[in-house]
């Protein structure tokens, strides 16, 4: 996930996207959503300092 940006002023609603590309967005397909949740959310915690 190189990117993320928020849509909220797009969707009318609490909107984040996280890009990916290139061979990890291949990878990306194939994992389990729930596991790809929970690895956004621990970067985005590491990345504000949130435990």
């Amino acid at each position: 996930f190189f990117l993320f940006y928020s849509y909220h002023t797009v969707s009318g609603g609490a909107v984040l996207v996280a890009l990916v590309a290139g061979e990890a967005a291949l990878e990306f397909e194939k994992v389990d959503p729930v596991v790809t949740l929970h690895r956004v959310l621990g970067i985005l915690r590491e990345y504000f300092n949130c435990k």
